[in-house]
Parts: C-alpha cells; sequence; structure tokens
C-alpha cells in the first residue's frame, strides 16, 4: 500500500503478468534473474542478490516517492537460510553519499 498526495491509496496486487509501470529495478535487462510475477500468482518474488548499497548485482524492485510525504506498507514472506540474509522495506536518497533508511526483518537467533 503507497499513499502520497499525488497517488492516494495506491495498491499493487501483482496479478498482471507485468510489473506496474511505476516500478523500475536497477542494472540488468535478464529480469527472471530479480524477480517474478509468475511463480507465484499475486505475489512479486524477489531472488536475492547482492547488498542495497552494491553498485553490481541489487535485486531491488523499486518505486520512485512522488511527494514530501510518504506512507508505505508491505506484507512480506521471508525464509532467511543465513543470518545475513535480510527483506524489508528501504527509503533510499542520495545515491553516491550511499544514504537510505530501512525497515528490515531478519531471521533471530533463539
Amino acid at each position: 500500500m503507497l499513499a502520497d498526495a499525488s497517488h492516494a491509496g495506491c495498491d499493487y496486487d501483482f496479478n498482471e503478468p507485468k510489473l506496474p509501470v511505476d516500478f523500475q529495478w536497477l542494472r540488468t535487462p535478464w529480469l527472471e534473474e530479480i524477480f517474478s510475477l509468475s511463480a507465484r500468482p499475486g505475489y512479486l518474488r524477489l531472488y536475492g542478490r547482492e547488498t542495497i548499497g552494491s553498485l553490481f548485482r541489487q535485486s531491488l524492485v523499486s518505486r520512485r516517492q512522488q511527494s514530501y510525504c510518504l506512507s508505505a506498507a508491505a506484507v512480506i514472506e521471508f525464509e532467511p537460510e543465513h543470518f545475513q540474509q535480510l527483506a524489508g522495506l528501504a527509503c533510499y536518497f542520495e545515491y553516491q553519499e550511499s544514504s537510505f533508511h530501512t525497515h528490515s526483518f531478519s531471521r533471530s537467533s533463539g
């Protein structure tokens, strides 16, 4: 769910065979290496790659914020196999300075 001044209450259900036009990805023309909309219909499945700060093989699908105020939410199913694996939402800005804010989930050690 995404809510901002220009797209009040946008809900994305990922039921179409193509990613909605609002979304972008980085550094690869081979979409099947990053995500799938058909592996589980109605869901966006991301395939893990390098960290969000990587300049090479990120698994990042994003949507540009279009107003100063924003509220975003996502339902995430995540089954990490290693303690360094993360999933979540990120608010990313100032690319050259590698500044970003995240809310992530990882497997707890207990």
